[in-house]
């Protein structure tokens, strides 16, 4: 018996090189996340909070610096890739996105969906990127980041499979889901 999964990388045939990426509009906004740095920010930041909006419960997970991706999925097939942009705008990154292995082509989740998250690039490949960069007499990456970004903006998406990255969901923005705690949401979101 042959097994052939949708999400399958090898579903996808040849690459795809554009002239320019597309300008694209979020369904919801796409906020940006606040950085807190030390135990003062920290402090300060939960007087904002407690002063808008009372008492609250809190879901803590590591903050990503990469590139902000918004995904779009419709009858359980991801049908957009959004880059965050001003967060009402962003850049149509779709086929880049379908040669990301940790972006699910399909889910399991069938009404309109936006799952939001942050595209990263792991040290030790961040690492080989600059080297091979290196020895084609290339100017290597400045950080982690800007290479995780670049690699998400390449207009010729062969080079952005060959990146190693990484998508990690962080929350989503339109959707139907109905959960009692963020936890209970992203939990299932992980699931997809």
């Amino acid at each position: 018996m042959l097994f052939r999964s949708p999400n399958s990388p090898t579903k996808g045939v040849g690459g795809v090189v554009l002239d320019e990426f597309k300008k694209a509009s979020h369904i919801k906004r796409m906020w940006s996340m606040e950085d807190v740095f030390d135990k003062t920010e920290l402090e300060e930041w939960l007087k904002r909070v407690y002063k808008n909006a009372g008492e609250v419960t809190f879901f803590c997970e590591p903050k990503f610096d990469g590139a902000s991706l918004n995904l779009i999925y419709e009858n359980g097939k991801l049908k957009q890739a959004i880059t965050r942009g001003d967060g009402e705008v962003g850049e149509d990154v779709t086929n880049n996105a379908m040669v990301i292995n940790s972006i699910p082509k399909q889910i399991s989740h069938f009404a309109l969906l936006e799952i939001r998250g942050e595209i990263v690039i792991k040290k030790q490949d961040f690492e080989n990127i600059n080297q091979e960069r290196i020895k084609r007499n290339e100017e290597p990456f400045s950080n982690p980041r800007n290479a995780a970004a670049g690699s998400l903006r390449q207009l010729d998406n062969r080079i952005t499979a060959k990146r190693n990255l990484e998508f990690y969901p962080w929350g989503v923005g339109v959707s139907d889901l109905k959960y009692e705690s963020y936890f209970e949401m992203m939990d299932y979101i992980y699931s997809l």
